[in-house]
């Protein structure tokens, strides 16, 4: 037997002393990411437009990787420092053209957030696409917009059907009967959940008539938003008001003909003006990784606390996702001087907001928010909320959450390993040392995919003295066996564990990838394939030291350094 010597394995990117283990992290990204099937843009803070300039908030511009065809859903909250007035102009641009353009009033200056939300559709796309959400005061006084979204997402991906119809030019002086502005009829080839959308702007040239809208499914199967007539009806508070209806709900169809209109009344004859009419219905079965959570049926909440209508709790996916989440509902109040309140929550935090001082309380009106949410690795609570600022009977119906996973996000790939050293002590050569459940190592998944961990003794003896054997039987002078198990955290390998198959857990200066049988054992729960996200293992060190040891250094400390690394399972 040689003399003792003191030896340490320690993990660390800096050798400080004598044994170390290196864990190497990496991060594979695309470049700058741009999603081939989303992209976004938002300006979340208040802005304010007092002079009545036309100003931009928010711009997404991007070109497509080829010819496509690109959903854009606009969302915004706006208010004015002018009460009951038409002081607040929404635009919504497209490639350099106005396809909303809403004046919003505000009832109290100081809570009302009016919700603007539309969408557009653009088909054979392969130029620069610039979407833009524009504002500006109309009157008097301050206007104000906060939260402004933009997402598009691309529809002609492999499996999907869409179906979409517009009539943007204004239909005036319209009648109480309930006329179609636009409509789509289509038969899916297979039954399946469709998301289904509408949108048009009204106004009306009396404060007391309302203009009235609705999507009607099927010849009256289903009206959005469902009510005992089945409409909606916003009477403006000034006559130069142009306030938006927008519905959305996912409605499972079946292999057979239907038709989806958009359809605007009057509550008086030749009062109410309605245009940019828009519907549209977009396949998820079969195309997407979506949930959704809706409820039709009108609800009340006399408190000033939110109340919650929909919650949906999203599965984790496999991997980093790109998502788009909308969400959606429609409000009243039963006092006319007071406000009622519509939110969207996410994990809790309040992500949109649509309040508003009804003019008449049998007045119904939407309000929705779209969101781009990246690199989704976890499970997302997404609620419905309402209330209002008084004990007043607030309501809600057709409220809707629906989640949509639209593409993988960029891969990236990264571990974290503490502790940082595995302390041997002071041993002989001739000797074998191995980990405890003290000293042991823990290397986690901190990518946003599957993982397989990788070791490779990258640095064989700082002093250029020692060198390693690929054989498990191989430790001589000066050349030492390393060796290395990952398990679960619960397991507890003996020495005999190791190297089960011939030398199969044996580290030499080559990256090696670890299997169900390379670097792990038997008796093991679980191994380093596929290692989950957020998942960790426990990795199990085995050193053979030499039969003897020469040199000018040898008897002093000895630094090897082996590399921790991934790679996507």
């Amino acid at each position: 037997m040689g003399r003792v010597k003191k030896y340490f394995l320690d993990l660390g990117w800096v050798p400080t002393i004598a044994l170390t283990i290196m864990s190497h992290a990496y991060f594979l990204l695309s470049p700058a990411y741009a999603g081939t099937n989303i992209q976004s843009a938002e300006s979340l803070s208040e802005s304010t437009e007092s002079s009545g300039t036309r100003t931009l908030k928010v711009q997404l511009q991007f070109t497509p990787a080829s010819s496509s065809n690109w959903l854009i859903i606009f969302s915004c909250e706006v208010g004015s420092s002018t009460a009951d007035a038409a002081n607040i102009s929404v635009f919504n641009v497209v490639n350099g053209t106005d396809k909303t353009s809403v004046v919003e009033a505000s009832g109290d200056t100081s809570i009302d957030y009016r919700s603007v939300i539309s969408f557009y559709y653009v088909t054979g796309q392969s130029t620069q696409q610039t979407y833009k959400i524009e504002f500006n005061r109309t009157t008097s006084g301050t206007a104000k917009i906060r939260n402004a979204r933009i997402v598009a997402i691309r529809t002609d991906v492999t499996g999907n059907d869409v179906t979409y119809n517009e009539s943007l030019a204004e239909v005036a002086n319209i009648t109480t009967t309930y006329t179609s502005r636009a409509s789509v009829t289509f038969a899916p080839a297979t039954a399946g959940d469709y998301l289904i959308l509408g949108f048009c702007e009204g106004s009306s040239d009396s404060t007391n008539s309302s203009w009235l809208a609705r999507l009607n499914v099927d010849s009256a199967t289903l009206y959005i938003p469902i009510d005992s007539t089945g409409y909606y009806t916003q009477e403006d508070a000034a006559t130069t008001v142009n306030q938006p209806f927008f519905a959305a709900r996912v409605y499972t169809l079946t292999a057979a003909s239907h038709t989806i209109a958009l359809q605007t009344a009057g509550e008086s004859t030749g009062a109410a003006d309605t245009r940019a009419h828009r519907v549209m219905a977009i396949r998820l079965t079969g195309v997407w990784t979506y949930g959704n959570s809706q409820t039709d049926a009108v609800a009340t909440n006399t408190a000033t606390t939110p109340g919650v209508r929909d919650t949906l709790n999203t599965t984790a996916p496999v991997q980093g996702k790109e998502c788009l989440v909308l969400m959606a509902q429609h409000n009243k109040n039963s006092q006319a001087t007071t406000s009622c309140y519509g939110e969207y929550e996410i994990a809790d935090v309040i992500v949109g907001y649509n309040r508003h001082e009804t003019q008449d309380t049998s007045d119904w009106w939407s309000g929705g928010v779209a969101l781009h949410l990246s690199g989704v690795t976890t499970s997302q609570k997404l609620e419905t909320t309402w209330y209002g600022d008084t004990t007043s009977t607030h309501s809600i119906k057709n409220s809707m959450i629906v989640y949509i996973e639209i593409e993988n996000s960029p891969v990236s790939l990264s571990i974290s390993v503490s502790p940082l050293t595995w302390g041997v002590g002071t041993v002989d050569t001739s000797t074998t040392q191995m980990s405890t459940s003290g000293n042991k190592i823990g290397v986690t998944n901190g990518g946003n995919v599957a993982e397989t961990f990788t070791l490779q003794i990258y640095d064989e003896d700082d002093r250029n003295e020692w060198t390693h054997s690929s054989l498990e039987t191989g430790a001589g002078n000066n050349i030492y066996v390393l060796s290395g198990i990952f398990c679960a955290t619960a397991d507890s390998p003996i020495q005999a564990s190791f190297n089960e198959g011939a030398s199969d857990d044996v580290l030499t200066t080559t990256q090696q990838t670890a299997t169900s049988s390379k670097f792990a054992y038997a008796g093991g729960s679980d191994n380093a394939v596929a290692v989950p996200m957020t998942g960790q293992r426990s990795l199990w060190l085995r050193l053979d030291m030499p039969t003897a040891v020469s040199g000018t250094y040898a008897y002093e400390q000895h630094t090897v350094t082996v590399r921790i690394s991934c790679q996507q399972s």
